[in-house]
């Protein structure tokens, strides 16, 4: 890892949040899966996530999967509401509120491909299945 990949790796572990950005080549996945297993070596939760398909497979050997199979955003009709009622009471959203309340550090890749609404949506589903009065539940 180089310097700057060093510092990503630093700053993921201290518990801060943390956007990576680069062009093609640049190193962001490799930089990515050694923040992974790093925080999972450490005995971290990581829900590991890409907002497509093509990009989560990237990731399939440490656990990754869509972020949309992950938290239960399997569409994008359903109101931030019917999604959190989804997610507690239908057993077809499987495994998205353990995903949700085990966590402890969500990974989203290619996380520019993710609408604003999405994005609302997943923060209300993340922080009222934690309970939590902070972003994602904390």
């Amino acid at each position: 890892m180089n310097l700057e990949q060093k510092e990503a790796l630093d700053i993921a572990l201290s518990g801060h949040n943390l956007l990576i950005t680069g062009q093609c080549g640049t190193g962001k996945t490799y930089t990515l899966r050694n923040i992974i297993k790093a925080l999972k070596s450490a005995g971290r939760k990581v829900g590991i996530t890409a907002v497509t398909g093509l990009a989560s497979k990237q990731y399939q050997d440490l656990g990754g999967e869509t972020l949309h199979h992950w938290a239960g955003l399997f569409d994008g009709r359903f109101s931030k509401e019917e999604v959190l009622t989804n997610v507690l009471n239908n057993d077809a959203y499987g495994n998205c509120l353990k995903n949700i309340t085990l966590s402890e550090v969500l990974i989203i890749d290619e996380i520019g491909m993710l609408s604003a609404k999405l994005f609302e949506v997943l923060e209300y589903v993340c922080s009222h299945c934690r309970s939590k009065e902070h972003w994602f539940g904390g």
